[in-house]
């Protein structure tokens, strides 16, 4: 019947003339086929690209490549398959059976990819696609899957997805509806091994990418990215991890939104000490510590946002840590609005934290409010919020409500810092420095004498005897905590300054004082 058939075909013109063929393998020992004719392949699963439709043309007018360009037994034409539909890793011949090792194949496919300018598409499969290392990707190319699951990699103890940026640098990718697991989860047995990588430098930097729906499984780092700019990260999830981003190199304009990370070591992990971040904004996530983790730790980063996060169940250290790092300072940030709370004893929730005086002080500076700090462990938490270093200054700490065993806020050693509107409802609030204090609630558990309040062009400040040291303006008070009483029955409130300058002598302040009847007996 074959026989009759390919007699049929070989007398008729080439116009329209189809061959059905079983394998892709019949296909090319077919010794009637003429250029311009088409092969039907019944095998439509397996082999070099699968079945489907494949053009009989010329060999010298086409570049074999062994995969969908192939050589006829006659070495005058090739089969080049007919690209009308997506060319999957199933395609390929991986096959999802958490079993075999698909590496070979997957990195073969990625660089046909690659080369063709197609999305690496995850086929249907059954289960996992293991594979024993890492996919590398030497430039840019989308990641993505079909049906109504996502593309499932296990990587058994090994890197799972690479950008190198060997050839060019990675830009314009999305990577999206994939799940990437680890064979043995770091929560069980640390490791050091990376889901996705995005490898960069300074002339190669990774650039508008988008990296969504993800789901990273047990590895001691869920994203590395280095030098990445103007990426997105939307709706990835790491769970049994130790990291969940880390960021390296220099570092501009990036988002991460509606993410979730739990994690034992850090959720984000901002900076590397060496190089500039900024512009960093990550709003709306759930980190949960699983009982160790922190939230989020930022070295040298400036000028980003932190808001409307969940950080529940935090471990033992602190939360949100905004520190300085070598010659870069944390500047600019905005914290605001996050629910941080620890599944027992913990150390701080926030942290600001600035030992570099070099930098301009107008872009020194944080915004820290209507955050929601406590431990569900009564007496869990040490410290609320703390502002320290030697060079920590002109923070604004509002609306904040705070309930801890020992300090909800320690103002340490920062300057011009103003502190309104908060619920201290813990220990209480203390301070180191000068700073303007107004309509908070809690106790002030010391030094009283660094309060002040401004009205208009003059200052209230706190203080048991008369300054002896500063620059004052006239109008400005100094109130006592606790009045006294003289022999007369008049009670001493302060003083009141009656000249601008640093002198204080008698000509500069006079007592305030007021007059108590004692009631009749």
């Amino acid at each position: 019947e074959d026989a009759r058939d390919e007699a049929i075909l070989a007398a008729q013109s080439a116009e329209d003339r189809v061959w059905n063929k079983a394998t892709l393998a019949d296909a090319q020992a077919n010794s009637f086929a003429l250029a311009g004719d088409s092969v039907n392949i019944k095998e439509r699963t397996a082999g070099n690209g699968g079945g489907a439709m494949w053009d009989c043309v010329d060999i010298n007018a086409v570049a074999v490549n062994g995969f969908d360009i192939v050589a006829c037994d006659n070495a005058t034409l090739a089969l080049v398959l007919r690209v009308d539909r997506i060319i999957t890793t199933v395609h390929f011949g991986a096959i999802g059976d958490n079993s075999t090792d698909n590496h070979p194949v997957l990195q073969a496919y990625a660089d046909w990819c690659i080369n063709v300018g197609q999305a690496f598409t995850f086929g249907e499969a059954n289960d996992f696609y293991k594979i024993t290392d890492s996919i590398k990707f030497k430039s840019s190319c989308n990641i993505t899957s079909i049906g109504k699951n996502k593309g499932k990699l296990a990587c058994h103890q090994c890197d799972g997805i690479v950008y190198t940026s060997t050839d060019s640098r990675t830009t314009n990718v999305v990577i999206e509806k994939v799940y990437i697991a680890n064979t043995i989860r770091h929560s069980n047995t640390p490791n050091t091994f990376v889901a996705l990588t995005f490898n960069g430098s300074d002339p190669k930097r990774p650039f508008w990418n988008t990296v969504k729906d993800l789901f990273i499984d047990g590895f001691g780092t869920a994203i590395l990215a280095e030098y990445m700019w103007s990426t997105d990260f939307y709706g990835v999830s790491s769970v049994f991890s130790g990291n969940g981003i880390v960021v390296t190199g220099k570092s501009v304009n990036n988002r991460v939104t509606n993410c979730s990370f739990g994690s034992n070591l850090i959720g984000i992990k901002l900076g590397d000490g060496a190089n500039t971040l900024e512009g960093w904004h990550i709003e709306g996530n759930l980190f949960d510590g699983t009982g160790a983790g922190v939230a989020i730790d930022a070295l040298g980063a400036g000028h980003c946002t932190f808001s409307n996060n969940i950080c529940d169940f935090m471990g033992a250290g602190t939360a949100i840590l905004v520190r300085s790092a070598g010659a870069l300072s944390p500047t600019g940030w905005d914290i605001v609005g996050n629910y941080v709370a620890f599944s027992g004893s913990g150390i701080t929730g926030i942290r600001l934290l600035n030992n570099l005086t070099t930098n301009n002080p107008p872009n020194k500076g944080h915004t820290v409010s209507n955050n929601r700090i406590f431990s569900y462990s009564a007496g869990g938490l040490e410290n609320g919020l703390v502002s320290d270093g030697t060079a920590e200054e002109n923070n604004i700490i509002k609306e904040n409500l705070i309930i801890t065993a020992n300090v909800d806020f320690n103002n340490g050693v920062a300057s011009n810092t103003i502190i309104k509107d908060n619920s201290f409802l813990g220990a209480g609030f203390q301070t180191s420095t000068l700073c303007i204090y107004k309509d908070n609630v809690g106790t002030i558990v010391s030094s009283v004498v660094n309060i002040s309040e401004t009205f208009g062009n003059t200052t209230k400040y706190f203080g048991a005897s008369v300054p002896t040291t500063g620059n004052y303006k006239a109008g400005d008070t100094i109130q006592k905590p606790v009045p006294s009483k003289d022999a007369n029955g008049m009670v001493l409130m302060g003083w009141v300054r009656l000249t601008t300058g640093s002198t204080h002598t008698g000509n500069d302040w006079a007592a305030q004082y007021v007059s108590v009847v004692s009631p009749a007996v």
